[in-house]
């Protein structure tokens, strides 16, 4: 089981955080397009994430729901036809929704760093510090805390919610009015 410590974020000017995550790695981005189809799943979430080559990953995973830092254990599955899987998938399995995102990702370290421009919700960050097999959690955490003081994250626009969640939300408040 991989593990790692997740920070997600509101970003109200991308260009300007953009331009924070560029000067703290100093390094390109590799722009990823990705869409993400959720199922419905007895423990933590379940989702096949498609890749523009037809390509997937069939990625298990759960964490806590804080806004700040928090451990994510996750499972992948490579998938050389993400479009046979999920039509496996999709014969057994309830969709519970479907995100689509541009991702621009950065690396610093062990730390992946996510300019996501996520469908129907905004742009976000998210920071991802890769946990080495048994390592002390608060050494990921306390890495997690450097990282966004480096970034200036204001703790008012921190996600307790993965972004499935927060389009469900966002439906659900369509769906009342």
């Amino acid at each position: 089981m991989a593990q790692n410590i997740e920070i997600k974020c509101r970003v109200p000017n991308v260009s300007e955080m953009e331009k924070r995550v560029r000067e703290l790695t100093r390094t390109d981005c590799e722009i990823l397009y990705q869409e993400d189809v959720f199922y419905r799943a007895d423990r933590g979430k379940l989702k096949l994430r498609i890749f523009p080559d037809g390509t997937g990953d069939l990625i298990s995973y759960s964490r806590d729901i804080t806004a700040g830092p928090k451990l994510s254990d996750y499972f992948i599955y490579k998938a050389d036809d993400a479009q046979k899987l999920r039509q496996v998938l999709d014969r057994s399995f309830q969709i519970i929704g479907v995100v689509r995102k541009e991702r621009k990702l950065y690396k610093k370290g062990r730390t992946r760093i996510h300019l996501d421009r996520v469908e129907n919700l905004g742009d976000f960050l998210e920071l991802e510090v890769v946990l080495q097999d048994g390592e002390d959690l608060r050494t990921g955490e306390e890495e997690a805390f450097a990282l966004m003081k480096a970034l200036q994250l204001p703790g008012e626009n921190l996600c307790d919610k993965a972004y499935i969640d927060l389009i469900l939300e966002k439906e659900d408040r369509f769906q009342v009015a």
